[in-house]
């Protein structure tokens, strides 16, 4: 996509229009790219070996060079630890496993229907597994010869899939599975479909002492994490590579990792991820803990009332129940179990599918067939289970339980089991409640980690590895090598520099000033209360004198309280929250652009509530109407003589008007002091990210560096709304699927390369630097095969557009950024520890041991961990085509230095800033949508499901682009008033 139109005026560079994007129903909906063929990303670079005693190059039997993989060599070094534990194959060469393909079906008690059986629920096929296997563990079935395995070792994978040591004996057999109150149920499983995986395969994939298909060594990682998994996964809730514990102090672990419980019927269980890693080093098992949010268990009538906003059993009448919180009950009851008693029969066991009736027990009916004469008569359903059952219900104003349609029970006789994975996202107060037993100190994380291995992976999986010939070291590799960059001296104005230490650094008082301060000549002000008036009034006054100390060119005339502007937040009827938002906003504009007779540059809101539910329309008006927002908490009104404080929030003000807070000392950002890559090329960096939205289309980013022939700092935003690809026509699933790969990529960064045209008046530099957030190893080949192509297809749109930028050859390394994985490091002794929590130094880099033997990549940690253990970041240098390809030290030291540009705050990040701003920018857009369109679509209550269908996709579609525009407007306005764009108004 083109976003803005071809050519350029020879005059000085003005604001653009915005880019208006066709509506939904005018979009076609092509299916999703994807890769011709699995590609990898670029190998480590290769170095000479040298004779450590001699000093001289060391070379093989046939007189040829000896190469190793290239290490970074900055730094001071010492030793960590990982949740790693190693893992030996000693199976002998051309061993081979066995895969299966696993059928499990319940075998019909009757021949009425010609339909085929239904499939058990994944929830079931584990239990029919331990079925198997009890039984083949029987005494009588060793004796007649082995069992159904013949004595191998046989591990499932809990949906489709099993893995043998061996060759199996039978291809089918039965089990029957007892169940209370139901009588016992009856299956048939059948193992077809066998393919060997050579475990040769594995080891020359990692060893890469001789060629190998990476297929097949995938096939055999997969087998390994299955049997790692399958002995917890037979015991404990779990997922693909998570199994969690309700009662871990029955497993060895302290009373501290019990669930923790949250509102509104949530409780938090210790969960334990464990995958198998290739790395430099072997096979290593990452053993970590994480976290899983459960529905509580109990009483179905008390779990409801934790969900409601009060406590009264009253509140749970079918009556008095809202239709939006029926809706949200029903949610979060989805696919739990439940047991409901019946008088002193045998209870039954069932999965919700449907949730809370609208009416009450005595309300409900139903026709009744007699079995004798066939005659039918209306029940309710209150009578049915006291005739049937015997059961008088206590209070028949409780709505019935529907698990299917058709099958209701009354909710007071209801159970909730444990075990049920909560579907929904935790809100923001359940958010910070979850903290703290989320956080682990690395002392406790590694604690709780070596307690796991030794009683629970010792007890359950350890026995299962025999059959297979591996082995599981007992202790994690204490000696990896780590080192420890210098971070780059930060730059004031006039001069001034400050060192970062501890990942942190200080601004000294009445000395050090922003290097570039924005000017903010006119203010407005909206308070939730006129009792704040006065107050908000006198930290305006010190505030401003402060931001003026820092180098802002901020009002001399303070404004008063008869120009402030109230609203408590309501919505007004017939509005949305947004557009009440904006006419809120328009009425504070007024007044104070009479105050200072011209047009505010920023509105304050001043609120009293933490996590204000007008917050994200709120920043969503501020867009739209194009103006800065800064948002104050009533508590903060006393801190106005509190430096930090003053510049904390100054540096967001700061940076939303124009402003550069701080920079790098010249010659500094490069890990070891010297001219780092930063200085000597001045690359153009970008970056990019994506954010999906539940079952909405997705929010994409790019953002692009906009600074000539000095360090990247000032960044330009370019967003597009990505659709959900359509399911296919034979998929039983009706959701649309969400993309990973950025379909945009190629128009988003032609957009922002004309943008640094108009800007510079000149071509970027032929180094540019892209980093790719939120991308998973599964990912890597899509990356390769889309998004890259993608971004050189705008390169040379560029060219071809712009004729004043021929010549310009551009050189693109693209790095992705992986957050989400579970290493962590430990320092050996308290010289490698730092902070109130003992963790790794800040500014470590870790490229030993556990790092991808055919990848470029490594571990870094730019930043101090806060809180509970510091979660490095990994980077993987997906392409590079540089002419002297980057080494190990410059792509270190560049990223590390780019962690220190984040203008927020003064302190390292974990991530590159561009990468962070990506982030922010998805999270603000992603506050402008319009996300209440399911509710509005539920009144009717026709939808529990969330699966929606093509037409309301397409309808999202159509709002979202809609919304995107709406405020794509305000922010044209906004940079074009603030005279020399970029504006960084997600600061």
């Amino acid at each position: 996509m083109n976003y803005y139109p071809t050519g350029f005026p020879s005059g000085p560079p003005g604001p653009q229009p915005p880019h208006i994007v066709p509506s939904a129903a005018q979009l076609p909906l092509p299916q999703p790219q994807q890769p011709a063929m699995v590609l990898e990303p670029i190998s480590r670079p290769r170095r000479r070996a040298y004779d450590s005693r001699t000093g001289q190059p060391m070379v093989d039997a046939n007189g040829a060079p000896v190469m190793v993989l290239a290490k970074g060599s900055i730094g001071s070094t010492f030793e960590v630890s990982a949740n790693v534990y190693p893992i030996r194959l000693t199976s002998p060469p051309n061993t081979v496993w066995f895969k299966y393909q696993v059928t499990i079906l319940p075998q019909r008690q009757t021949t009425a229907s010609n339909l085929p059986p239904p499939l058990p629920p994944k929830s079931l096929l584990r239990k029919i597994w331990r079925e198997l296997e009890l039984r083949d563990k029987s005494d009588s079935t060793i004796a007649t010869g082995g069992g159904f395995f013949g004595g191998e070792g046989v591990v499932f994978d809990g949906r489709g899939a099993c893995y043998a040591s061996g060759q199996l004996p039978h291809a089918s057999t039965s089990i029957v599975l007892p169940g209370p109150g139901q009588g016992a149920q009856s299956f048939s499983i059948s193992l077809t479909n066998p393919v060997q995986i050579s475990v040769d395969d594995l080891k020359k994939w990692y060893t890469g002492t001789q060629p190998s298909s990476q297929a097949d060594a995938l096939d055999a990682l997969a087998a390994l994490n299955v049997l790692f998994h399958h002995g917890p996964s037979l015991l404990f809730p779990s997922s693909s590579k998570v199994f969690y514990m309700n009662d871990p102090e029955k497993h060895g672990l302290p009373r501290t990792h019990q669930p923790h419980s949250l509102e509104k019927g949530i409780e938090l269980w210790r969960g334990f991820f464990e995958s198998v890693r290739i790395c430099e080093r072997g096979l290593f098992l990452n053993l970590d803990t994480t976290t899983g949010a459960f529905v509580k268990p109990g009483n179905a009538v008390r779990v409801v009332m934790d969900f409601l906003p009060t406590r009264r059993h009253q509140d749970v009448y079918a009556n008095a129940l809202r239709s939006t919180d029926r809706i949200s009950v029903n949610r979060l009851l989805k696919g739990a179990t439940v047991k409901v008693h019946l008088g002193h029969g045998q209870p039954k066991f069932m999965k919700i599918r449907l949730g809370l009736t609208r009416g009450s027990t005595s309300q409900t009916t139903f026709e009744l067939r007699d079995t004798q004469d066939g005659s039918t008569r209306t029940v309710t359903v209150k009578d049915y289970f006291r005739t049937q059952y015997g059961v008088s219900l206590r209070d028949p104003e409780f709505p019935c339980m529907e698990v299917k349609p058709g099958v209701m029970y009354p909710l007071e006789l209801c159970e909730i089991q444990p075990g049920t994975k909560c579907n929904r996202r935790l809100t923001a107060a359940q958010q910070v409640a979850a903290t703290a037993f989320q956080t682990l100190k690395p002392s406790e994380r590694f604690s709780t980690i070596s307690s796991v291995r030794a009683n629970t992976l010792f007890v359950h999986t350890e026995p299962r590895l025999v059959p297979f010939q591996v082995q599981l070291n007992p202790v994690t590799p204490s000696k990896i090598r780590a080192r420890v960059l210098d971070p780059p001296s930060i730059a004031y104005s006039q001069g001034r520099r400050s060192e970062p230490s501890q990942g942190a650094w200080r601004m000294a008082r009445n000395q050090d000033r922003f290097v570039a301060g924005a000017a903010c000549r006119s203010v407005a002000v909206i308070l939730c209360s006129e009792r704040y008036a006065n107050s908000t009034a006198q930290f305006l006054q010190a505030f401003w004198s402060g931001a003026r100390g820092l180098g802002m060119d901020v009002p001399q005339r303070p404004i008063g309280p008869q120009h402030f502007h109230v609203w408590d937040g309501r919505v007004a009827p017939g509005h949305s929250p947004t557009d009440e938002a904006q006419r809120q906003i328009r009425l504070a504009l007024d007044l104070g652009g009479r105050f200072y007779n011209s047009k505010p540059d920023l509105v304050f809101y001043v609120t009293e509530k933490q996590n204000d539910p007008m917050y994200n329309s709120w920043k969503a008006a501020g867009a739209a109407e194009g103006v800065a927002t800064q948002t104050l908490r009533t508590k903060g009104l006393q801190r106005a003589t509190d430096f930090q404080f003053v510049i904390n929030v100054a540096m967001k003000i700061n940076g939303k008007l124009g402003g550069l807070n701080f920079s790098f000392v010249p010659d500094t950002a490069g890990g070891d002091r010297r001219k780092g890559r930063l200085d000597a090329n001045a690359p153009l960096v970008l970056a990019a990210d994506l954010t999906h939205v539940d079952n909405k289309p997705s929010i994409a980013t790019v953002i692009a560096s906009m600074d000539s022939r000095s360090l990247p700092l000032r960044y330009q935003a370019a967003i597009s709304v990505q659709r959900l690809v359509e399911p296919l026509q034979n998929s039983p699933s009706k959701r649309g699927k969400k993309q990973e790969i950025i379909e945009g990529m190629e128009g988003m960064v032609l957009e922002l390369l004309k943008a640094y045209f108009r800007l510079n008046r000149r071509a970027p530099s032929n180094n540019v630097v892209m980093y790719r957030d939120g991308v998973s190893d599964s990912e890597w080949s899509a990356v390769l095969s889309i998004e890259i192509p993608a971004a050189k297809r705008a390169f040379a749109r560029f060219l071809k557009e712009v004729p004043e930028v021929a010549g310009w050859a551009p050189k693109l390394t693209y790095i992705v950024c992986v957050k989400r994985h579970h290493l962590r490091f430990f320092g050996s002794d308290p010289s490698a520890q730092e902070g109130r929590n003992q963790n790794i130094p800040a500014g470590t880099v870790i490229d030993d041991a556990v790092v991808d033997p055919r990848a470029f990549d490594w571990y870094g940690a730019a930043h101090t961990g806060i809180l509970g253990t510091t979660r490095p970041t990994r980077y993987v240098v997906m392409d590079d085509e540089q002419t002297s390809r980057l080494s190990p030290d410059d792509v270190q030291s560049m990223t590390h230095a780019l962690c220190h540009a984040y203008q927020r705050c003064n302190r390292a990040v974990s991530i590159p800033a561009p990468c962070y701003y990506a982030d922010l920018v998805c999270q603000r857009v992603r506050a402008w949508m319009p996300m209440d369109l399911d509710d509005q679509r539920s009144s009717a209550e026709t939808a529990t499901s969330s699966e929606g269908d093509a037409a309301s996709r397409r309808e999202d579609l159509k709002f979202f682009t809609e919304a995107l525009d709406h405020a794509k407007v305000g922010l044209a306005a906004f940079e074009a008033s603030a005279g020399r764009p970029p504006i960084q108004w997600w600061l």
